[in-house]
């Protein structure tokens, strides 16, 4: 049986806002998921992430290039999320480590992908007794 030390005031503080700053994180990707532009992401996050990471890895000069890139490709949602990723890292005292918020990556593209399949499910539902009308090829167009 391991023994444990219930964490001090200062602990409880830190913990308390890296907890919140996880949920900020999570919050963030979760809006990110559903613009347009990111939606594909969800299915997957790894490469996202790596694209994430490699733009992170950056030094400032080219960063600030990569930013303005992707707001001049229309990419703003990944701009604002590079933005605050970048922000996270560079912040004094308790902040989240790069493993969380990749968690919080993952976290949140599986409940954006679990969110779609369940949309796509109950269309198809709905629709089911019209696409009963239909030929193979054009069932096979609408699903």
């Amino acid at each position: 049986m391991r023994q444990f030390e219930m964490p001090n005031e200062t602990d409880k503080v830190s913990l308390d806002q890296m907890c919140s700053s996880y949920g900020f994180v999570a919050s963030k990707f979760l809006f990110a998921f559903q613009t347009r532009e990111l939606r594909g992401e969800v299915r997957d996050f790894r490469a996202f992430r790596n694209k994430l990471v490699a733009a992170l890895s950056k030094k400032p000069v080219e960063f600030n290039q990569r930013l303005a890139d992707l707001k001049t490709n229309g990419k703003a949602a990944e701009a604002s999320l590079l933005t605050l990723l970048r922000e996270l890292k560079e912040t004094p005292g308790p902040h989240l480590q790069a493993r969380h918020w990749k968690l919080a990556l993952e976290e949140t593209s599986k409940m954006a992908l679990t969110h779609w399949k369940s949309v796509i499910a109950e269309a198809k539902r709905k629709l089911a007794h019209t696409l009963k009308r239909f030929n193979d090829q054009d069932r096979h167009y609408a699903c």
